[in-house]
């Protein structure tokens, strides 16, 4: 395991995550991901960065990369960057099949296009609530709100019970923050 505390990325490193396969890197990125979770605000902006743009730039479509990027601008309070970078791991997300899912929607079938609708929903229905957690962030309760509503709508059209569940569980927190009545 990695001391991310202590890390550095230089040649040596690059050239081992060169050689990594694409699983290997995404356990890379998801415990690197956790790191920033856990220590936001101890690593520096630029440090986490230049390492989410080499470890991109071998990979360019790991999703949880963007995620770490997103984690890295929430930290350092850059909601325009942490918004891109949400997009583009959804954009990620939705070539590679979606939250949870192992699968490539593309893939040849008879089924494709409705294959491909069915994780665009899922992605979609994610990817307002990750807004949701955004604005929340930034103290943009209002924008939260609305997103959490948008995420509770979309789930219901499409049957998603666990993303009824997250965005109900979002709108918990929107409306403690907002000191909502009960």
């Amino acid at each position: 395991k990695l001391d991310f505390a202590k890390f550095e990325f230089g040649e040596r490193m690059r050239e081992r995550l060169g050689s990594m396969s694409r699983r290997h890197l995404e356990i890379y990125l998801h415990e690197r991901a956790l790191h920033l979770e856990q220590a936001v605000g101890s690593s520096s902006f630029e440090s986490v960065d230049a390492e989410v743009d080499a470890l991109l730039s071998l990979s360019p479509d790991l999703p949880r990369g963007h995620m770490v990027r997103a984690l890295n601008c929430m930290a350092h309070r850059d909601q325009h960057g942490a918004a891109r970078a949400l997009h583009a791991y959804f954009d990620c997300a939705t070539k590679q099949g979606g939250p949870a899912s192992g699968r490539d929607p593309r893939a040849a079938s008879s089924s494709a296009p409705l294959e491909l609708l069915k994780v665009q929903e899922r992605v979609a229905q994610h990817a307002v609530l990750c807004m949701a957690g955004l604005h929340w962030h930034f103290g943009q309760l209002d924008a939260a709100a609305v997103a959490v509503e948008e995420t509770v709508r979309l789930a219901q059209e499409n049957g998603n019970d666990e993303a009824i569940a997250l965005a109900l569980g979002w709108l918990a927190v929107v409306m403690t923050s907002q000191k909502h009545p009960r």
